[in-house]
């Protein structure tokens, strides 16, 4: 897990002097920490993982709509910086190819009331893909021939 590198990098931070930094690498140890000691917890594998940082990022670029919305871009900078530093601990994205390829194999009837399970299959193959880019993926190739 990231636990050991996420400390190292805190470290680093601070004798750097990095103050953004410092304060996002903090941010994402406590986002992890708060999910392993949370009720009924399950696990911090990969995938958990992953889902604590996109959460993070989401989290972060909607903050920075709404400054820019009122006004405010450098705390809207502020935000999107953050993002930048999560976004180093996110795993390559799985390509739209790789997913579609993917689904290609796994679709053996078109029809969408099979979508559910398709994207399931896909994301068991795939544990860190965005599941609306693999919703939408889906999504395309049963449109294609209908």
């Amino acid at each position: 897990m990231i636990q050991e590198k996420l400390d190292t990098l805190i470290k680093e931070a601070m004798k750097s002097g990095n103050k953004l930094r410092l304060e996002t690498l903090r941010a994402i140890k406590t986002a992890e920490m708060e999910y392993r000691t949370a009720k009924n917890a399950k696990p911090l594998d990969d995938t958990a993982e992953v889902g604590i940082l996109r959460k993070m990022i989401s989290q972060r670029e909607d903050a920075a709509a709404e400054y820019v919305r009122g006004g405010r871009e450098d705390l809207a900078e502020k935000e999107l910086l953050e993002v930048e530093v999560i976004k180093e601990f996110l795993p390559a994205e799985i390509t739209r190819e790789a997913i579609e390829d993917a689904a290609r194999e796994i679709i053996d009837v078109k029809d969408k009331k099979f979508m559910g399970k398709y994207i399931k299959a896909i994301k068991e193959k795939f544990p860190t893909a965005d599941g609306k880019r693999i919703s939408e993926t889906v999504k395309w190739i049963l449109d294609e021939e209908a």
